[in-house]
């Protein structure tokens, strides 16, 4: 199996008029990113170890200068330092280096560092005056960085990232089907980078007061838009909802609203079979049937089944014959969408229908036969998908 082949692309922005949010994600009391869906949270990269691709590009036209450029080194050495650098095919991250005006130059490409010394040994080596101009074409950029992964990137399990530099404005790229007539367009570029499974990221830096609020479209995918000064704070968020993905043939639950990612993948079968088979199937996957446990949830199946509905979900009395039971492991307990008295009953299983509602339904391997929505464990920190 084979995942899409993700780029991350962070972009660093500037803006001096508006309001932005310093949180981009939820998190629990601890700090932690929370699992306010009652779903299986996405391992932090603090927690495991990412393994990712990450072209860097940083900013050294005139939108900057001497010291601004120093300042994107620090916040790449706080980065780099996060990760395990190395190569080959195993649970390590790799990093090349861009720097970007007018013109894009190639530092390195992603075979050059073998351990964290030497990347942060060619971050404090990168010089501001080697490399200027008036500003930073940002359509250069992400196509001389895109260049680099395809050169050099490795497999399709390893999330492909370009963690890029940018005093320029942020583009609202609303109009981009209409306005960008031509390849050189940055919402172009970015959008066509996005259509092959790229994740783009936005930091904005700052050097004047003010605040930032970007475009609902922009050059950033939804979730990832964010300013310099909270770029520490986020960072190990950020790069762990990059580093949590599925397998191609599966859809993640990623509530883009509340920017909540789940270390879960889920997969619809709609040919039709009995409730316990259905059990089978999705255990051949290593996988349980689908558990809704939160009003977030529910949404997202009830848009993922929209054309397959009524589905076996995975809530169930097999176990215990009066005990209602997710086949995670979880009890039925807080979120609760069953019908009228509809839970009132004993050895029965469960499915949702076309109306939201959950419904029982007969547990046997043909009797009853329905869709199924089944669901596996995310590749995450955690879960190293080689």
């Amino acid at each position: 199996m084979e995942n899409f082949t993700c780029l991350f692309v962070i972009l660093f922005l500037s803006s001096y008029t508006s309001t932005f949010s310093t949180s981009l994600f939820i998190h629990d009391e601890s700090g932690e990113l929370a699992s306010i869906s009652g779903s299986k949270n996405c391992t932090p990269i603090n927690k495991g170890a990412a393994y990712l691709d990450i072209v860097i590009i940083l900013d050294s036209s005139n939108g900057t200068d001497y010291e601004g450029f120093n300042g994107q080194k620090g916040n790449v050495i706080s980065l780099v330092s996060e990760l395990t650098i190395g190569q080959g095919d195993s649970q390590v991250s790799r990093v090349a280096f861009i720097t970007a005006a007018t013109e894009a130059t190639v530092i390195s490409d992603l075979n050059a560092y073998n351990s964290n010394v030497e990347a942060i040994r060619a971050v404090m080596g990168l010089n501001y005056y080697n490399n200027t101009g008036k500003g930073i074409d940002i359509e250069k950029a992400l196509t001389t960085a895109y260049k680099v992964i395809e050169s050099s990137g490795r497999g399709p399990n390893f999330k492909k990232v370009i963690l890029m530099y940018s005093s320029a404005m942020e583009n609202d790229c609303t109009n981009v089907n209409s306005f960008a007539e031509t390849d050189e367009s940055p919402c172009r570029t970015a959008s066509n980078i996005k259509n092959k499974g790229v994740t783009i990221l936005t930091v904005a830096l700052q050097y004047k007061d003010g605040v930032y609020n970007p475009p609902a479209n922009g050059i950033a995918s939804k979730c990832f838009a964010i300013k310099a000064s909270d770029f520490l704070k986020r960072f190990v968020d950020l790069f762990t909802y990059i580093n949590c993905f599925c397998f191609s043939e599966f859809t993640q639950f990623f509530d883009t609203n509340q920017c909540y990612k789940a270390a879960e993948c889920l997969y619809l079968e709609n040919t039709p079979t009995g409730y316990t088979v259905a059990q089978q199937i999705a255990a051949l996957s290593n996988g349980t049937l689908v558990d809704i446990r939160s009003e977030m949830k529910q949404n997202f199946v009830m848009k993922f089944a929209s054309g397959s509905l009524p589905v076996f979900i995975g809530l169930n009395q097999i176990k215990n014959h009066n005990v209602w039971l997710w086949d995670t492991g979880y009890t039925l307990s807080g979120y609760d969408h069953f019908y009228t008295n509809n839970a009132n009953v004993t050895d029965k299983c469960a499915l949702l229908d076309t109306n939201g509602y959950w419904y029982n339904t007969v547990c046997s391997p043909y009797l009853g036969a329905q869709a199924y929505i089944y669901q596996v464990n995310a590749c995450d920190a955690g879960n190293f998908c080689a």
